[in-house]
């Protein structure tokens, strides 16, 4: 029984991350492979969430966060690996490098109605 609830948990987080995060009833998603947008902020600014990645976009610029999914008794839920300050510079693109603190807090603002746990690098 076990076995059946953990298979249903994990089929409900990949449907869950083929909706739209930020605006609840937009039904034209921008993201390919299964990846949920934001749309607030479009063209400028979004980020999509999927399975095992979290990117975000400025424009025609963007950048990923390594991601995975976990589940508790309350569903699935993201993680989310945020790169500390030594490897953000030496790992984002060249954009981003210096604009760490802004860029993070724009992506907790577009993703505040998931349920993600934050884990800091370095």
């Amino acid at each position: 029984m076990d076995r059946f609830l953990v298979v249903g948990w994990l089929f409900l987080a990949l449907v869950w991350t083929c909706r739209l995060v930020g605006l609840p009833g937009d039904a034209s998603p921008t993201a390919t492979g299964g990846e949920r947008a934001s749309t607030a902020d479009l063209p400028y600014k979004r980020v999509t969430l999927g399975p095992t990645r979290l990117r975000y976009f400025e424009g025609e610029n963007s950048l990923t966060l390594y991601a995975e999914m976990g589940s508790d008794s309350h569903g699935a839920f993201y993680i989310v690996y945020r790169p500390g300050p030594t490897a953000w510079v030496r790992k984002m693109p060249e954009w981003s490098r210096h604009r760490r603190e802004e860029i993070l807090s724009e992506i907790h603002r577009l993703t505040a109605d998931e349920r993600i746990k934050w884990v800091d690098g370095d």
